[in-house]
């Protein structure tokens, strides 16, 4: 599974794609732009915490991955 991020143009133009066809809508939405802009953000935050749940790819949960891996050695000095 790849995980790519979205960007708000990607969204936008599934939710247009979602509005039923005719005179009655407009061609532009300014509600639809806004959640274009919000769901891009919450997809593009998902891919990022997943990336983290793997220690070979953190770099947010980095020092969370150390504790749990023991590190550092509490008999270490340095």
């Amino acid at each position: 599974m790849v995980l790519t991020d979205a960007s708000a143009d990607d969204y936008r133009q599934v939710l247009y794609a979602l509005m039923p066809p005719g005179p009655a809508f407009a061609e532009s939405d300014p509600l639809l732009d806004g959640l274009a802009v919000e769901f891009a953000r919450c997809h593009n935050r998902i891919v990022s915490l997943i990336r983290e749940s793997d220690p070979r790819t953190t770099t947010e949960l980095l020092s969370e991955w150390e504790t749990d891996a023991g590190l550092p050695d509490p008999c270490d000095d340095a």
